[in-house]
């Protein structure tokens, strides 16, 4: 083998640890709420509040897309199937309006200094050093793997702040990484981003929505199929005519490392989660971090909560990824569970800055 990759898989939580207002609350109170159709904003919350209340009052985008699918059945029997459509359509370009008032927040040439850029760069090529002794030793033979690395990145978000940090590190690092084995250099590349789910300025090719036909009103089938192809992301990047999906199966297949970082890990997802299972599954030598919120110190009187934590994530993960709870402990060797708080310390100063369409 003369190549591996090691690959990103990037959410919302890059952009909120930037400062900016990202997450669904924020959107629903501050945007959509008062932006929207009355009386398409007044049937969804009427819809959401009867079927699962405590959805559309989460803090995750995750929860808001399950609740597009578990709504379709309440819409299609009172004979307002088309509504649902115009619905999530006026919610979907909202959302975009949404992001670029955040996004305009953001300005790469005056908030990413030279540290701030090394934090990233670091954070991305030599997240290993930051892991515990023990967790490093899972990650073995990295980072002496004989062969050249290629980086890759998936970006769950329709922002771009993640691809500016990306695109300066590049331009600033040349080669993007070396390493040094048994006294041979070992050049590590940079891939891309694939943004699966579109990016704001992709017109016409955004995909919010479900992970699979089931997710639908728990597999009640609705009187019209077209709920399918527009509501189930991977359908939905077919109906754009984009071969995104397969392109996020054929790296996740090639990668040895898969770093998760800034995801509630949500079943609206669940065919991301789903891939990388089968990756550990099919490659004993394949290896999963997954970057976690608020993960309590394992050290001192929070270990026990860390613990109690770390196995609920890892569940959770294994669960949507479709590992039965009987062969988790086969592959639970190849999952590590760290606290976000280790990478990505970053210090764009967004408090100061008054950008057009600041909420």
């Amino acid at each position: 083998m003369s190549s591996g990759k090691i690959t990103w898989i990037v959410g919302n939580g890059f952009d909120i640890n930037l400062g900016l207002r990202t997450g669904y609350q924020d959107f629903l109170k501050n945007y959509y709420s008062v932006r929207a159709t009355r009386e398409n904003f007044e049937d969804l919350k009427r819809a959401a509040q009867e079927i699962d209340e405590a959805m559309w009052n989460s803090d995750n985008w995750g929860d808001l897309e399950v609740l597009l699918g578990q709504v379709v059945e309440w819409y299609d029997s009172r004979g307002k199937l088309e509504q649902f459509h115009d619905t999530f359509e006026e919610m979907t370009a909202l959302l975009l309006e949404y992001a670029d008032t955040q996004i305009d927040r953001f300005v790469p040439g005056e908030m990413i200094d030279e540290a701030d850029l090394r934090e990233f760069w670091e954070s991305v090529t030599q997240f290993h050093l930051r892991l515990t002794h023990v967790d490093q030793k899972k990650l073995e033979p990295y980072p002496n793997f004989a062969y050249s690395l290629e980086y890759n990145f998936v970006s769950l978000n329709y922002t771009t702040p993640f691809d500016n940090y990306f695109e300066l590190a590049v331009g600033n690092y040349e080669p993007f990484a070396k390493r040094l084995v048994s006294g041979h250099a070992r050049v590590d590349s940079a891939g891309d981003i694939l943004h699966i789910h579109g990016r704001n300025h992709d017109e016409g090719e955004v995909v919010f929505g479900v992970s699979d036909d089931y997710q639908i009103s728990n597999g009640v089938p609705p009187s019209d199929e077209a709920v399918f192809d527009m509501w189930v992301k991977g359908r939905k990047n077919i109906v754009y005519g984009n071969d995104k999906t397969e392109v996020f199966e054929r790296l996740i297949s090639s990668s040895k490392i898969i770093c998760i970082y800034g995801c509630s890990i949500g079943s609206s997802d669940k065919y991301l989660w789903e891939q990388i299972c089968t990756k550990l599954k099919n490659d004993s030598d394949a290896r999963v971090i997954i970057f976690t919120y608020q993960l309590p110190n394992r050290k001192g009187p929070e270990a026990r909560q860390f613990l109690r934590k770390r196995a609920e994530v890892l569940a959770r993960f294994c669960k949507l990824g479709g590992i039965p709870e009987s062969d988790v402990p086969t592959i639970e060797d190849q999952i590590i569970v760290e606290s976000s708080a280790c990478i990505f310390n970053l210090n764009p100063d967004l408090n100061e800055y008054s950008g057009r369409g600041l909420i």
